[in-house]
């Protein structure tokens, strides 16, 4: 490892952990106005309107809140696809939902966000079917031109590229955040994939 990967790796880390605690200081009713405000922004791009499978990251108390845009997703007759992963293979899979109780099912067993079972259900897998439209994404801080930085798993980067590489090349991705997790700049590696848009409320 270069010593500028090295200081960037660091930089990151340093990061993260400031921003779980800043994201962990906001109250409840910050959150919920801001995830309102990025929702209509979100509903109104014809980059959702026009896209029929969709992922979305099933949020927790820290992120921008996604229950609306699921809710919407099924009232359009949208497919919803929510990333399920392989904590050992460090694999993330986009496995469908069939309903808003299937969906409300898979929060409760929190199998979205913990280490991939057998395919006991046998979903069906998004790269099965044609890929994404969009890919809704999840993440601890952004710039508005597109850059990401997550929680060091690299899974995003990962299924992102390989979306690409599969041959799904016409699809959109799209990271949401609160005012607080935008930046001017971010450390990045040069493998760190960039998002499409940037959704945030007051920009």
């Amino acid at each position: 490892m270069s010593i500028r990967v090295k200081v960037i790796q660091k930089a990151k880390n340093i990061l993260r952990i400031e921003l779980v605690k800043l994201l962990a200081s906001l109250s409840a009713e910050q959150k919920k106005i801001q995830s309102a405000i990025i929702h209509e922004k979100l509903f109104a791009l014809p980059e959702f309107q026009n896209s029929q499978r969709i992922s979305c990251y099933c949020s927790t108390m820290n992120e921008v809140d996604t229950k609306s845009i699921v809710e919407r997703i099924f009232h359009l007759n949208k497919q919803l696809y929510v990333p399920r992963y392989s904590y050992r293979f460090k694999k993330m899979f986009m496995e469908r939902v069939k309903d808003l109780p299937d969906y409300e099912a898979i929060l409760e067993r929190k199998r979205a966000v913990r280490p991939m079972p057998k395919y006991s259900d046998n979903r069906e897998d998004a790269m099965d079917v044609g890929g994404l439209n969009l890919i809704i994404v999840n993440g601890l801080a952004f710039t508005m031109t597109g850059k990401r930085l997550g929680t060091g798993g690299g899974y995003y980067d990962t299924y992102i590229r390989n979306h690409r590489k599969a041959g799904f090349k016409k699809f959109t991705t799209i990271g949401l955040a609160f005012k607080e997790q935008v930046f001017p700049y971010l450390p990045i590696h040069c493998y760190d994939v960039n998002l499409d848009f940037v959704l945030c409320p007051y920009k």
